[in-house]
């Protein structure tokens, strides 16, 4: 069942996000270079959950589109800022992820809402994230 919410939150996401040009993993990097700037490719890679290969595809398409810049860190580090359209791109994407939640949480009432998240939040660190 979890594993099949996950996928559907996934899919929902992509589509919310797919007016913007970006994925939801795409999305999800640049939150990361936000919160963190100058944050290392491999370090978004592992937060988003992807390989370093597959963040380094990510990292290029972000680039190309001026959403991130890139630049040498120590060794083969690479490090990420947001671009001049990475900003913008950013704080019109947290709507559309805003949405998808709130339309997650729709059926729920105030009270159980409360407690879903509690009990994710609790079940995360179970899993040590």
């Amino acid at each position: 069942m979890i594993q099949r919410l996950s996928l559907d939150i996934d899919r929902a996401m992509d589509e919310a996000l797919s007016p913007f040009g970006v994925t939801y993993v795409q999305y999800l990097a640049l939150e990361e270079t936000a919160a963190e700037p100058g944050i290392h490719t491999s370090e978004v890679a592992r937060r988003c959950h992807v390989t370093p290969q597959t963040m380094g595809r990510i990292v290029t398409i972000l680039e190309r589109g001026k959403l991130v810049d890139v630049r040498p860190a120590s060794g083969r580090l690479l490090a990420l800022r947001l671009g001049g359209r990475g900003k913008a791109i950013v704080a019109e994407c947290r709507h559309a992820v805003t949405d998808v939640e709130a339309r997650l949480l729709a059926g729920l009432q105030r009270g159980e809402r409360t407690e879903l998240l509690g009990l994710l939040r609790r079940s995360g660190e179970a899993l040590g994230t």
